[in-house]
């Protein structure tokens, strides 16, 4: 590398500046398939064009990635970077205490119980019409005990598509208000669904905070914003 400099008429020779020695990969485990396919090639290009030679050895930058999910590592990193993995920090020898996480006792932290339904031989409208209804009566039944209806009034469901989304917005139209009166005969019993909403990109992005606004209100109460909205 040559700079001059006009000022003195004066050259300076400088050496060849050294290749990267680090690259830092975030987000690794976004990387699969196809795209690590392609990030592929573009990775062995760095690679070749960031190595260093010292005493004759070619010397290729260190990789540090971070990952969500240490699943399958070994070929991932193997199918982008082609390298060798080692994980940091290495899986401990106590399942309890794995540097990530470590366990507490419940009756100093109370932790979360998760509960899979398993129904053989029902699609899986009927499984959710059954779950729903069941849910949904259930917080109603704790309003009529006076109970701590709060944390069950309110039923959030997931969905991996829009379409999904619309046959349930459907089923609570239809479906799920009849399995109800199935459930409880008495009308005066009987959980009445008034307010559904939804988070897709469907809706403008100012009604977000508004709709998440609707779930601090408790039950029984009224909130009063551009509507009047009772639960």
């Amino acid at each position: 590398m040559l700079l001059q400099s006009f000022q003195n008429q004066k050259q300076i020779v400088i050496g060849n500046l050294k290749p990267p020695e680090l690259i830092i990969q975030d987000e690794l485990h976004l990387i699969s398939g196809p795209l690590g396919s392609m990030v592929g090639l573009y990775e062995s290009a760095i690679d070749f064009l960031s190595m260093d030679e010292l005493g004759g050895k070619k010397i290729k930058p260190k990789v540090i990635a971070s990952t969500a999910t240490i699943r399958r590592a070994n070929s991932q990193i193997k199918g982008v970077f082609n390298r060798d993995v080692r994980q940091f920090p290495p899986s401990g020898i106590n399942s309890d205490d794995s540097f990530f996480s470590y366990e507490v006792p419940s009756d100093k932290k109370p932790g979360r119980k998760y509960v899979g339904l398993y129904f053989p031989g029902a699609s899986g409208k009927t499984s959710l019409v059954r779950i729903y209804a069941r849910l949904m009566q259930y917080g109603f039944d704790l309003k009529e005990q006076q109970e701590n209806v709060n944390p069950y009034w309110t039923l959030t469901g997931y969905f991996n598509s829009l379409r999904e989304l619309g046959g349930t917005l459907r089923l609570l139209e239809d479906d799920i208000p009849d399995r109800i009166k199935y459930l409880v005969d008495d009308k005066r019993k009987q959980r009445f669904i008034k307010y559904k909403e939804e988070l897709t990109s469907r809706i403008d992005a100012t009604e977000i905070p508004n709709i998440l606004n609707k779930t601090r209100t408790k039950c029984g109460q009224q909130k009063v914003d551009r509507r009047t909205i009772s639960y």
